[in-house]
């Protein structure tokens, strides 16, 4: 097969495949690049925003091992050639807001101390 790499049984990658069945959901500023297969589990290869590597199932975004990745793309990139290896730049963090505009607010914890009053003994008279 074409444009595939096995690093082992657990990381196989495919380039240039159909996603569509992966990623019914949309995942904003999400980078498709392939197919993933580890072990018993296949899904869609995406580079992230901030420069990780998941594998997205529909709603199902698991993060994966960045070394394990760039090593099986790179074995790709020196046996097919033709693409680079994606260098992303980190994209500033984004607030829960920015993220989810519907969610609800964040719940603000603010410390409470508490001091119990002594209790002091008065005797009758």
């Amino acid at each position: 097969m074409h444009n595939i790499a096995s690093m082992s049984k657990e990381l196989t990658i495919k380039l240039d495949t159909n996603l569509s069945m992966f990623t019914a959901v949309p995942h904003p500023g999400f980078q498709y690049l392939g197919r993933i297969e580890r072990g018993m589990e296949v899904g869609a290869l995406a580079l992230t925003p901030q420069g990780d590597y998941v594998q997205v199932n529909g709603c199902v975004v698991t993060p994966l091992n960045t070394s394990k990745v760039l090593s099986t793309l790179r074995k790709l990139q020196a046996r097919y050639g033709g693409f680079v290896v994606p260098k992303v730049e980190p994209a500033p963090a984004m607030t829960i807001e920015e993220f989810m505009p519907s969610a609800p607010p964040v719940p603000v914890h603010v410390p409470v101390t508490v001091k119990r009053k002594k209790r002091i003994l008065v005797m009758p008279e």
